[in-house]
């Protein structure tokens, strides 16, 4: 059984070009804004939902971005919550996705041992 992959080759060809849509985004934005673009999604997050957003690409778990931020874990849950929201993205593999493309964290990063 052959697998459709057109869709993948769709989303490939737009990451060369950093203004366009983030694949698995909302067809419809909060904003109202009919261009969006991950640039402007980025935007609108406060500094410390970037920091937060950062530690769910990087795999991290609340308790330990609470601790480095000295912050409560629910502070970490609600910052989670706002920049869920204000993105549209659900889900962990979305979220670095998006931190991904829009350069919030580097692709391939060097792994360490544990």
């Amino acid at each position: 059984m052959k697998r459709n992959t057109d869709h993948v080759n769709g989303n490939l060809a737009a990451l060369g070009d950093r203004e366009t849509a983030v694949p698995y985004l909302p067809e419809n934005p909060k904003l109202d804004n009919e261009n969006f673009t991950a640039k402007k999604q980025i935007e609108q997050l406060t500094a410390r939902e970037r920091e937060v957003l950062q530690f769910v690409a990087e795999g991290k778990p609340n308790k330990q971005a609470a601790s480095e931020l000295c912050i409560s874990v629910k502070t970490v849950e609600k910052h989670r919550d706002h920049l869920t929201k204000k993105l549209g993205i659900r889900g962990i593999a979305p979220l670095t996705h998006f931190a991904i493309y829009v350069g919030l964290i580097p692709c391939n990063p060097q792994l360490t041992p544990a």
